[in-house]
């Protein structure tokens, strides 16, 4: 017992093993402008920016509409717009780091080591044709 109860410390707390890399960050609450032009979207071509708080995002059109989620992987960190698309329809993007897959439509965790979803950001096109997020 004590040898589990080291290493079920120790992966965690000392690696930061099955730790959700999201947990505090922060969605914006309210619409807030990101520097990504929805004219400049290309399908099933991801793209990266970060809200005035800092918030990383992950945005990416798939098939004439934009989804917007974490851009953080919850496992261990990696950037995700850098990841491919995959899937059958390729709306599944994978970490580059330990090929995890998340769903680009609703944020969850669709294959391992990942265990916890992407925080879900809702988007909208302003006046300007910038895309706008906040947290569903």
């Amino acid at each position: 017992m004590l040898v589990g109860a080291y290493f079920g410390g120790e992966m965690p707390y000392g690696y930061a093993t099955e730790v959700n890399r999201q947990a505090s960050s922060e969605a914006p609450a309210k619409w807030e402008r990101i520097e990504v032009a929805a004219s400049g979207l290309d399908d099933r071509k991801p793209a990266a920016a970060k809200t005035k708080k800092g918030f990383d995002v992950f945005v990416v059109k798939l098939d004439g509409k934009i989804y917007a989620m974490g851009n953080t992987c919850t496992h261990a960190g990696g950037p995700l717009n850098e990841g491919k698309l995959v899937g059958a329809d390729r709306c599944e993007i994978e970490c580059p780091w330990h090929a995890s897959r998340f769903c680009v439509k609703d944020g969850d965790a669709k294959g391992g080591p990942a265990t916890f979803a992407e925080p879900r950001l809702e988007t909208r096109v302003n006046d300007q044709g910038f895309v706008e997020v906040k947290a569903l």
